[in-house]
């Protein structure tokens, strides 16, 4: 579920709002379209310094106080008199790049916590720095104001857009301006229908090796555990429910990257992920079309037998060269059980469902070759939910 958001970067508001859609992201798993809406184009006027005397009365919080507290935010102001206009044609740059979300945060961060002026030149090559390889182009596209005609303005052209408040959330067809973060979480549920479904795996917090990245699976399964409900060369998005696919996308945004094998790939044309994750499929043929929708993603890598046979060696190589802390499998079988035979699987999520497929030829989680009885492995259940006839079960090696 994609969310869209009218902000600017200077509006007190707005540094509460993206604490708001951290959460729901880390809850829910929904993702977030930043839309710009410059507070005070050039020519505005800057509002008049209140002049208000103090009294005698007791200090009394404001809305905007309280609003800080709920979200565990501390009193911050950024610098004055600012204007966002090349912060915005900036991030918009940055999501032509598919790195929005990350350019957005450290722009937040940097008004906000470090008192930096992101309407600067230097400061917004300076923030690129790691995250755009050609930091000239970026200000080449702000200088020429590439991106335009993507920032609305206050205030009449805001209001046309429905817009009169910065942050608006547009959920479900709603909109939702400055409001409590229950709110906004309840909105999403109900737009989704699912329930809450993904709070069955809320607030994961993975303990990263050293040497490479913590690798978690994630499978449905029929209640005699097959993971398929047709062909092997068929989609499987009939197998959960609408709970397990939030459930899969909410895990999804907890993964620095997402792998899957080449017969998954082939099985799902219409898969999707999110652009910020480093998308990895695994081929001992590298027979894969290239014009798969997969492949259209900023940052894709494709892996083979030589890979494969030492997954040690290249895990430490996704960590050091991607910056993969955290990497998330989606299958196939065999992909599972080369993982799980390596013994570099850290956590499994499984979704059982309440559906009989049967057939010995259809696939489980991990196929492979059997263990022996002497080297059965021994897993912890972490934890475990029924949501509708679905259970939501995690282990830990």
């Amino acid at each position: 579920m994609v969310i869209p958001v009218a902000h600017d970067f200077i509006c007190p508001w707005c540094w509460i709002g993206l604490s708001q859609a951290r959460r729901l992201r880390a809850e829910l798993g929904v993702q977030f379209e930043w839309r710009g809406f410059e507070l005070y184009p050039e020519g505005m006027a800057w509002p008049p310094a209140s002049t208000a005397e103090k009294s005698n009365r007791p200090p009394t919080p404001t809305r905007y106080d309280l609003a800080l507290a709920a979200e565990g935010l501390e009193p911050v102001k950024g610098p004055p008199g600012m204007r966002t206009f090349r912060a915005h044609q900036a991030l918009e740059y940055a999501k032509a790049k598919g790195v929005g979300q990350e350019y957005l945060e450290r722009l937040y961060e940097a008004y906000w916590k470090q008192g930096l002026r992101i309407n600067d030149l230097p400061v917004l090559k300076f923030l690129a720095a790691g995250l755009m390889d050609d930091l000239d182009e970026l200000e080449g596209a702000v200088v020429d104001q590439r991106y335009r005609s993507e920032v609305v303005v206050f205030d009449d052209p805001a209001y046309a857009a429905g817009v009169y408040n910065v942050p608006t959330f547009w959920i479900g067809g709603e909109r939702y301006a400055e409001q409590p973060y229950s709110v906004l979480k309840q909105a999403v549920i109900a737009a989704r229908g699912d329930s809450g479904a993904t709070g069955v795996y809320a607030g994961l917090d993975f303990n990263i090796p050293k040497d490479r990245p913590f690798v978690f699976i994630n499978m449905a399964t029929t209640m005699d555990g097959k993971i398929i409900t047709g062909k092997r060369d068929e989609p499987v998005m009939d197998l959960g429910s609408k709970a397990d696919h939030a459930t899969m996308r909410y895990l999804e945004s907890c993964a620095d990257a997402v792998m899957i094998g080449a017969g998954t790939l082939r099985a799902t044309p219409n898969i999707r992920f999110d652009d910020r994750l480093l998308r990895i499929v695994v081929s001992r043929s590298g027979d894969l079309d290239q014009s798969h929708a997969f492949f259209k993603a900023p940052r894709v890598a494709t892996l083979g037998p030589s890979d494969t046979a030492d997954w040690p060696r290249t895990l430490s190589m996704l960590k050091e060269k991607y910056g993969v802390g955290r990497l998330l499998c989606e299958g196939g079988s065999e992909l599972n059980a080369s993982l799980f035979r390596a013994g570099v699987v850290d956590e499994v999520f499984v979704t059982q469902t309440a559906k009989l497929k049967l057939g010995k030829d259809s696939p489980t989680i991990a196929g492979g070759e059997a263990f022996p009885r002497e080297s059965v492995e021994r897993w912890e259940i972490v934890s475990s939910k029924q949501v509708g006839d679905e259970v939501f079960l995690r282990y830990r090696r």
